[in-house]
């Protein structure tokens, strides 16, 4: 190698290799021990390119040729549920692809995203509904209808995230701003943390937006500039919006 590129060829692989590391350092609880070790190995490896995956990963649409149902069961928190629940779904031809459970105090819940080929939609249904091992299980089931969801002309997807101190109305707050502004809210979070020095509850919201470039003449960049008002009404410490266009 020439002597005058020697310096930049050691100094952009180091850049590159030090970018490795890092993002290897920062892989998830799951790898903690690996982690906390220090040690560079396969496995750190591969969750820095699971990361890296998800970057190019798109959600699934409804096969036209499936039947879609929605499973909602709740009930009081037992070892077991999900296991039933995926049971009975598998055993009556169901194939779960969308799910989020949650326990919230003593209660439990599960949602489901559920597809069957039609001509054994009624078999899963009826499966689900007289299963002797979820009676103490509120099962609610609704068929799920294929909605447009491609990217129309005027259309912008948006994330929004909030950080603030926990205080009533917060959620409420920001919802009704998006609503006004006819911003569509397609999937919603929120959670109470800690701060790092263990001193302030924080309410953490991320939502998922579909809106429009112009509403009534207003452009979507003039209407989010607004939202600074509800971060100074809230004295929220973050307040990021994302527009994926």
């Amino acid at each position: 190698m020439p002597m005058w590129a020697r310096i930049p060829w050691v100094a952009g692989t180091s850049l590159v290799w030090t970018c490795i590391l890092s993002a290897m350092r920062g892989g998830d609880i799951q790898h903690g021990q690996e982690m906390a070790g220090g040690a560079v190995t396969g496995a750190t490896l591969k969750v820095m390119t699971e990361g890296w995956r998800e970057l190019f990963t798109c959600p699934i649409e409804l096969d036209h040729s499936l039947s879609h149902i929605c499973v909602n069961a709740s009930g009081i928190d037992q070892v077991g549920w999900v296991a039933k629940v995926a049971k009975a779904v598998a055993q009556n031809g169901g194939n779960v692809t969308h799910s989020k459970m949650v326990r919230m105090g003593q209660d439990f819940t599960i949602l489901m995203h559920v597809s069957t080929p039609p001509e054994n939609l009624r078999k899963l249904v009826s499966g689900l509904k007289q299963n002797p091992e979820l009676d103490k299980l509120n099962v609610n089931i609704s068929t799920l209808t294929r909605r447009e969801t491609t990217k129309r002309h005027n259309e912008l997807f948006l994330t929004v995230h909030c950080v603030g101190d926990d205080k009533p109305g917060m959620l409420a707050r920001v919802a009704q701003y998006l609503s006004d502004h006819q911003i569509s809210v397609e999937n919603l979070t929120t959670e109470l943390r800690l701060t790092a020095d263990g001193t302030r509850r924080q309410f953490v919201i991320t939502a998922e937006c579909v809106g429009k470039e112009r509403v009534e003449g207003i452009a979507l960049e003039e209407m989010l500039k607004e939202l600074s008002d509800i971060k100074q009404e809230l004295k929220l410490d973050v307040l990021d919006i994302r527009v994926h266009r």
